[in-house]
């Protein structure tokens, strides 16, 4: 009797957690990064030097220096940029679209991660420009989320966010855009989820 109850209880302990369990693979997911579009990479001009130049030519002003034209003049001359020794006049109202402007001559050194590794590049960043696309053909399995960043490498400080978004099992396949209003970037990125 001991025999019999023992496999009675085995037989309903076997089937009742064959029933409550469900398989690693039913909730996974692959994610696969199709390719990348930057529709605006970054200004490429941190947000606090245009707001200190900028404070300077109000100031000019103030002062009753003469602000004309776009341009700063009086002692000193004109603002002379960092970006390739480009002459940059200023305007106190257009600061923010000349340093947009300068900054999106170049590109993005691009490179993605997901769920904090890094999938592409091969190298450490590539180069993309406006309205230039990347074929990635990048596949990850996730079961539950995949953050994907898109990050500028930069040399000189800290690497830039340039989106991110956090892809679940249940995403619908299509394109993404993604961005960031602080670095002025906006990016597509076309995903496939099954």
């Amino acid at each position: 009797m001991k025999k019999f109850i023992s496999l009675v209880l085995a037989t309903v302990l076997f089937l009742t957690s064959a029933l409550c369990a469900v398989p690693a693979s039913a909730n996974a997911a692959t994610l696969k990064l199709k390719s990348v579009k930057a529709e605006l990479v970054s200004t490429g001009v941190d947000s606090s030097i245009t707001s200190a130049v900028s404070s300077i030519v109000k100031l000019a002003a103030e002062y009753g220096l003469p602000v004309v034209a776009g341009t700063v003049s009086g002692p000193g001359g004109a603002f002379l940029g960092a970006a390739g020794g480009q002459l940059v006049s200023l305007a106190a109202d257009k600061l923010n679209d000349i340093a947009s402007s300068i900054g999106r001559k170049f590109p993005d050194e691009l490179y993605i991660t997901v769920n904090g590794g890094k999938v592409w590049p091969s190298g450490k960043s590539e180069d993309i420009y406006n309205g230039q696309s990347k074929t990635l053909n990048i596949e990850k399995n996730f079961t539950t989320t995949a953050k994907v960043v898109l990050w500028e490498r930069d040399s000189i400080s800290s690497d830039d966010n340039l989106g991110e978004y956090v892809f679940k099992p249940n995403s619908e396949t299509g394109e993404y855009m993604l961005s960031n209003v602080d670095e002025g970037s906006v990016y597509f990125l076309d995903v496939a989820i099954n």
